[in-house]
Parts: C-alpha cells; structure tokens; sequence
C-alpha cells in the first residue's frame, strides 16, 4: 500500500518505534542518538555535541553524506521537519 505522497521515500531514523500500518513508501530505521552523532562525526571528522534530538537539525546539510549509504539508489534527497504539511 502506497500512502499519500506516493512518489516520494520517506526515510525515518529514530529510537521511536514505527506505527503500525505504515505505507510502502515510508522506511524506519531504527537508530540511537548516539549512534546518529557517531556518523556525523565520521563525515565531518570532528567531534560533535549532541545531547537532545533538536541538536540533529545543525547538521541537515550533510545529512546527504551521512546517509550516503541509504541514498544511493536515489536521483535527489531532502530533509523538512515533521509538522511539515506536504501535497500535489
């Protein structure tokens, strides 16, 4: 089942566990904080301080390096917020 948006891959690292039902087109990975700063580290080749989820949104920019390896197989990438309303 393709949910609305259905041209679109939605990619969700969190510690949250996924709803149930999710559509085809919308992949959680589960993932911690601290494994999330440890890949940041690795592209920016620095240490990062990350203490709270909010701190993650200084590094979108380099979100395309630091998920290379689950974006590959894509033409293009974004990043929004989750309270960001999205239609045709």
């Amino acid at each position: 089942m393709k949910g609305a948006n259905s041209t679109l891959d939605w990619l969700i690292f969190s510690d949250q566990a996924p709803p149930a039902n999710l559509p085809c087109n919308i992949h959680f990975f589960p993932d911690q904080l601290q494994n999330l700063a440890q890949r940041i580290e690795r592209v920016a080749g620095t240490k990062v301080s990350i203490t709270r989820p909010y701190d993650l949104c200084i590094f979108r920019p380099c979100y395309g390096q630091v998920f290379a390896e689950y974006l590959r197989s894509y033409d293009f990438w974004g990043h929004c917020d989750l309270d960001v309303l999205w239609g045709d």
